[in-house]
């Protein structure tokens, strides 16, 4: 059988040496027989396929193996088809996944803005919720209501002034509350003379107008521990029921901004 290049006399085989009951039951129409006459047996949910379809399929896995170079005296091991090494990388699979998928371009403002965002040495999970603030990808209430999460109604109205919806631009640009946080960041950064207060908030959509290297790297690294910040005291006020703390933050936002400008330099 082994060196048989006949694919009908191979599945033939095959078939009755991974299935022993295959002679002697009711319902099998014999392996040999011709598509046109063969009778898939349907019994308890299993279907047998006729005969020419498994030899199609042997056939077909006969190609797949024909490709593949076997080397004796050589163990077996896994080969990432991606990379000429066949060593597996992030980046080919990336390049893979980025090649088939389809969809809008995003802006090119966007995606200097994620580039240079992955520059900071800051915690994964902060880089990460930067990226996701970036997209507008961030579980505020309105995005909740939108997927069927929360009720529309008071359950979608912001967790700390409760006034207005909570939606991203509210919670962390325009909401009383987290207004006198950035505006309190912005006095401390003596920036006025190069960013508005909306610029700012903005910043890495803004960063370039920032032209000093140094203090643009402070910049970012105080936005990214000021965004982190408000929304971890916004997440204490609802699953922890805790009072939203102005100084508490600022606290948080200092302490945050100076560990992470130290391992910058590092």
């Amino acid at each position: 059988m082994a060196g048989s290049t006949d694919p009908a006399a191979f599945s033939s085989a095959a078939f009755e040496a991974f299935h022993p009951f295959g002679r002697q039951h009711s319902g099998y129409a014999p392996i040999a027989d011709d598509s046109a006459t063969a009778r898939p047996y349907s019994g308890n949910g299993a279907v047998l396929v006729s005969g020419q379809q498994l030899t199609d399929m042997l056939q077909k896995l006969l190609d797949a193996l024909g490709r593949v170079p076997v080397r004796e005296n050589c163990e077996d091991s896994f080969s990432w088809a991606l990379t000429t090494n066949g060593v597996f990388s992030v980046k080919s699979c990336y390049d893979f996944f980025m090649a088939s998928l389809s969809g809008p371009p995003l802006d090119s403002k966007k995606i200097l803005a994620l580039i240079y965002l992955w520059k900071y040495k800051v915690p994964s999970k902060t880089l990460d919720f930067g990226w996701r603030f970036i997209h507008n990808r961030i579980a505020t209430r309105d995005q909740l209501v939108r997927m069927g999460v929360l009720v529309e109604g008071m359950d979608s109205l912001c967790s700390l002034c409760m006034e207005k919806e909570e939606s991203l631009s509210h919670l962390f640009l325009s909401c009383e509350i987290t207004t006198r946080i950035w505006r309190r960041v912005f006095m401390c950064l003596d920036l006025s003379d190069l960013l508005t207060l909306e610029d700012f908030g903005d910043f890495f959509y803004n960063y370039e107008k920032i032209p000093c290297l140094n203090k643009r790297m402070i910049v970012a690294n105080v936005w990214l521990a000021t965004v982190w910040s408000i929304w971890s005291k916004r997440n204490a006020v609802i699953f922890k029921e805790e009072p939203f703390s102005f100084t508490e933050c600022m606290s948080e936002i200092i302490f945050n901004s100076w560990r992470w400008i130290s391992s910058f330099h590092n």
